[in-house]
């Protein structure tokens, strides 16, 4: 990802923030369509699990990624 610099504001752009909300909104549509599948129950749990551990993953390298070019990039 790259940062963008106005003056002394750094910070990530538009379109990152963008992509990250478009792939957390495709989870949430897997998530969905995954519920409502004939598989079992522990099986649908289990994999909604799962992709909302991917969903919290992909929030935090992102909000460490906006972290790090605000303290490092100059």
């Amino acid at each position: 990802m790259t940062a963008t610099t106005h003056g002394e504001e750094k910070h990530l752009g538009p379109v990152q923030y963008v992509v990250v909300w478009a792939a957390l909104m495709v989870l949430t549509g897997v998530t969905l369509a995954v519920w409502k599948t004939e598989m079992s129950y522990a099986a649908r749990v289990v994999v909604a699990l799962s992709i909302a551990t991917v969903k919290a993953a992909l929030v935090a390298v992102f909000t460490t990624l906006a972290i790090v070019v605000i303290l490092v990039v100059e």
